[in-house]
């Protein structure tokens, strides 16, 4: 979620946690003393500014997921709805598996046809939220052999156990990362010298697909 949002909502909660105690108090003086036009006033107030907070919030986050799409691709793209996608149970830290496998979308396609300095040495660009994490920006495949490991987390043998296709789309992984036409970036924060955490992006244009990994423990 986008920093704004995130601010907006958490001051929403703090606001409630502390008007929480004596609004309750007023709304149920309000009835006791059968004031009932104020009661109804109390009772729809809350209701109403949770509506206009998430009425903003919608818009923001659109445009923050658009800005996050932007920072890691270098182009301006609507990315439609994955062609498969792949969500593990999440722990209360958020440790779990993701990933999601897309048709290239045409801007994406062309901006990597033509790789230039640019994309190559400042993208993907970090999110707030990953601040604290290292980057490798955008390289076109084989995958360096000093980033096997970090292929190996990404592509998550216990969930592989658990979940048949995703077998397929991690040969299919591999085998890209393999050959040229495949470009490849990640973020990642690793205990000790393994990458416990990481965001991956894959792009095969020979077989025209988009990969989005995220794996947590």
């Amino acid at each position: 979620m986008d920093e704004t949002v995130t601010v907006i909502w958490a001051a929403a909660f703090i606001v409630i946690l502390i008007g929480f105690i004596p609004y309750g108090i007023w709304f149920f003086i309000s009835l006791i003393k059968k004031r009932w036009e104020r009661a109804a006033w109390l009772f729809a107030l809350p209701l109403l500014l949770f509506m206009i907070f998430h009425a903003i919030s919608i818009p923001l986050e659109k445009i923050a997921y658009s800005k996050y799409l932007r920072e890691i691709y270098d182009v301006e793209i609507d990315l439609k709805s994955a062609i498969y996608n792949y969500d593990s149970p999440r722990s209360f830290q958020g440790d779990g598996y993701s990933i999601s496998v897309y048709e290239l979308p045409i801007e994406i396609r062309q901006r990597f046809e033509s790789a230039d300095t640019r994309l190559l040495e400042q993208f993907p660009k970090r999110p707030n939220y990953r601040s604290k994490w290292s980057i490798e920006q955008w390289s076109e495949a084989p995958l360096d052999p000093k980033f096997n490991k970090h292929l190996d987390f990404s592509l998550s043998s216990y969930d592989a156990k658990h979940v048949s296709e995703l077998s397929s789309y991690f040969h299919d992984i591999r085998s890209a990362l393999k050959q040229k036409n495949t470009y490849y970036a990640f973020f990642f924060k690793g205990h000790k010298d393994f990458p416990g955490n990481i965001d991956m992006f894959i792009i095969d244009l020979d077989n025209n697909r988009l990969y989005d990994i995220n794996h947590n423990t």
